[in-house]
């Protein structure tokens, strides 16, 4: 209930939290669809854990189809959020090394290229 309602009002620790509540089915239903839904909003403030728990939602094709080039943005996006050696950083620096084994160039550089969109639509850049 707490971070629903925190959730609601903006906080993106609580929209994160929540989102790996729906994605673990803690408390709630399991429902991967409002896990993404919690962790876009959590990521829309740049926060590290909500983007890296989406990348493997991408990765997975759990609540969404399996899109390893969104996977790879929400990786690119963690890392460049996360604190160097933190956890987060850690797990999507192994992902992406993971994710261009089975990636061409091309869709690494679409997948970089969403996320600088991202980055400039975030912080109102043209």
């Amino acid at each position: 209930y707490w971070y629903h309602a925190a959730a609601v009002q903006g906080s993106p620790r609580a929209e994160a939290v929540l989102g790996k509540l729906y994605e673990h089915g803690q408390g709630v239903p399991q429902d991967y669809r409002n896990a993404a839904y919690w962790y876009r909003q959590a990521a829309a403030q740049g926060d590290a854990d909500a983007e890296d728990h989406l990348g493997f939602l991408y990765l997975d094709g759990r609540g969404m189809p399996q899109r390893y080039a969104s996977a790879y943005k929400w990786f690119i996006l963690a890392k460049a959020n996360a604190k160097l050696r933190s956890k987060e950083y850690r797990l999507a620096s192994r992902a992406m090394r993971r994710l261009a084994a089975h990636m061409t160039p091309v869709q690494i550089a679409h997948a970089q290229a969403a996320a600088d969109r991202w980055w400039r639509e975030r912080d109102g850049q043209p």
